[in-house]
């Protein structure tokens, strides 16, 4: 069991997220609307990958990074963003902050699960 967090402001991602990763039996996913619940939600329970919207509302993306990596459950857990930010400079500065990939939006939905699984493998090695 592979287990997912998908922490997005957009509820039609969400939703999306939710069709794609249904189909795979491998995948356990759970989600969150906002930086807060996705806060709550990952220390509440292990994750393999935490998937985090860059820009919500209240407290983005950067600083759910943050909160994570200074707790003590979570500062392992690989994170990748989710985002439409697509310049260079800005995908430059995530790498920088020691994320393990970035995977734009919007994502492609037959190209998403193969995205993810790819970042797991990265986050392994």
């Amino acid at each position: 069991m592979i287990r997912l967090l998908y922490v997005d402001d957009d509820e039609l991602m969400r939703e999306i997220a939710k069709g794609i990763f249904a189909r795979d039996p491998e995948f356990v996913l759970r989600l969150a609307a906002d930086g807060d619940e996705g806060l709550e939600t990952a220390n509440s329970e292990p994750f393999d990958l935490v998937l985090l919207d860059l820009e919500m509302p209240g407290m983005d993306g950067r600083a759910v990074f943050d909160a994570l990596r200074a707790a003590p459950k979570t500062r392992r857990v690989p994170i990748a963003f989710v985002t439409a930010r697509n310049e260079p400079c800005a995908m430059e500065v995530l790498r920088a902050l020691g994320c393990v990939g970035i995977i734009t939006k919007p994502f492609k939905i037959a190209g998403f699960v193969s995205e993810v699984r790819a970042l797991l493998n990265r986050s392994a090695a």
